[in-house]
């Protein structure tokens, strides 16, 4: 039984690993770093250290942030029901996962709206509208699996709605991340 656990633990930090180092590629969030170099009467030249407004830098483009969580928390769900298919006790942690990627998803939702508006009458409008269609879809799966997980006599085919879960969540995310990165 520990063999398990570690190995269950093991193949979540190695799946966590790989989505947050490959998760954007070589590509970059937001704007190329700057460097302001200030000239001197010396020859050397003196740069300006980055700094950084907690205030602007934490909220600012907030949906970017939060959809991280339902994803995570979608992958994780789908990967410990392919587990509880050996052991059926994991089933219960995968009714938290899918629990934690509903209320996040709806707040991702929530912000997502009001990012919106930036690609109003743009060529991505288009990509906003399937975005927020797909993401709404999304949440609306979650929630139903997580229905399915939670009704006894429904319980056994909740991994066909995982799986349609996260089919929607790995479109929404490309949608999501030809806005985010171009």
């Amino acid at each position: 039984m520990n063999k398990f656990r570690y190995l269950t633990l093991l193949l979540f930090l190695l799946a966590l690993s790989f989505a947050l180092v490959f998760s954007h590629g070589k590509e970059r969030h937001g704007k190329k770093d700057s460097v302001k170099v200030l000239q001197s009467d010396s020859s050397v030249a003196q740069i300006e250290p980055y700094r950084i407004d907690l205030k602007i830098t934490l909220f600012e483009h907030i949906h970017n942030k939060i959809i991280h969580f339902p994803i995570a928390f979608v992958v994780a769900g789908f990967i410990f029901t392919l587990l509880g298919f050996k052991r059926r006790e994991i089933l219960n942690l995968v009714s938290v996962l899918v629990f934690l990627a509903g209320l996040f998803g709806i707040l991702a939702y929530l912000t997502g709206v009001s990012q919106g508006s930036a690609f109003e009458n743009t060529s991505k409008e288009w990509v906003v509208e399937t975005h927020r269609n797909l993401g709404i879809a999304t949440v609306i799966s979650i929630w139903v699996w997580f229905l399915f997980l939670s009704v006894k006599k429904l319980k056994k085919i909740s991994w066909v709605i995982g799986v349609i879960a996260l089919i929607l969540v790995l479109i929404a995310g490309f949608y999501g991340g030809i806005l985010a990165h171009g």
